[in-house]
């Protein structure tokens, strides 16, 4: 069995002085029964780095192409319906800018609407194992070194 490398990439709203991660909500009602929120997410294609693939995933899901930064975490998945066991790399997608957010373009068969949300509260849109993904990685931002 093949260990899958799923990448991800973070964005965080530039506006303000609280901390907002941005979350694409999904169309599919059974992942939304889940835990409805997401944060860009995917598997690392064969012979895709995996900054490539996290760059790819922000792109396709939000359509921003954001280069993305230092690595903020690195999880493990277990086995679930469709996807193997895996580890998740979590790369810094950056504070966006204004004109950033305004450009966003959700990728319309997957996603419904987006939000930026306190960090502090991802635990109330997203299932338990991400929300401390997320919190984590934005904990490891602060302090300048991946967990």
């Amino acid at each position: 069995m093949r260990l899958g490398i799923r990448v991800s990439g973070v964005v965080e709203d530039s506006s303000d002085h609280v901390k907002k991660i941005a979350f694409g909500e999904r169309q599919s009602q059974s992942i939304i029964l889940a835990g409805f929120a997401l944060i860009p997410e995917g598997a690392a294609e064969a012979k895709e780095s995996s900054r490539a693939g996290a760059r790819r995933k922000v792109l396709e899901e939000l359509g921003l192409d954001v280069a993305p930064g230092a690595l903020l975490g690195v999880d493990w998945t277990a086995t679930r319906t469709g996807c193997s066991e895996g580890v998740v790399l979590v790369f810094d997608g950056g504070r966006l800018t204004p004109g950033q957010i305004c450009s966003i373009r959700l990728q319309a068969e997957d996603l419904r609407r987006y939000a930026f949300v306190d960090v502090g509260s991802v635990g109330e849109l997203l299932v338990p194992v991400l929300a401390r993904r997320v919190q984590a990685c934005a904990r490891a931002r602060e302090r300048g070194r991946p967990l």
